[in-house]
């Protein structure tokens, strides 16, 4: 039973975490550029995504697919489902979408690729 209830701690610790990440972002306060780059934890890109201004559930799933991530792809490296880790390449594409909708200037860039 010790065990059971220490996973149980670990596992609401994570997602207490998670939960301040995802705030922390849509307050401002977190870089979700840095975020992207420094994140162990298993958030879900889609939510990540759907943090940032200007994203809903549609925009997100497109920029996902433009970037070849499933919806289980979490930050933290690998899918929920345990396969598939993202890639280097798909983390610097993520960087850069995040970085795309927090300047007003650059987002039309990721707008007309996006949409397609």
């Amino acid at each position: 039973m010790n065990q059971n209830m220490t996973a149980l701690a670990k596992g609401n610790a994570i997602r207490i975490e998670m939960a301040d990440i995802k705030k922390g972002i849509r307050s401002g306060e977190l870089d979700p550029v840095e975020v992207v780059q420094m994140c162990e934890l298993p958030l879900p890109v889609i939510d990540f995504l759907k943090c940032l201004p200007r994203v809903g559930p549609t925009k997100a799933l497109k920029a996902m697919r433009s970037m070849d991530l499933h919806e289980r792809h979490t930050l933290g490296g690998t899918r929920k489902d345990g396969r598939n880790p993202i890639t280097d390449e798909q983390r610097i594409k993520l960087a850069e979408f995040a970085g795309w909708q927090i300047t007003p200037t650059a987002r039309h860039g990721w707008r007309d690729s996006v949409a397609a």
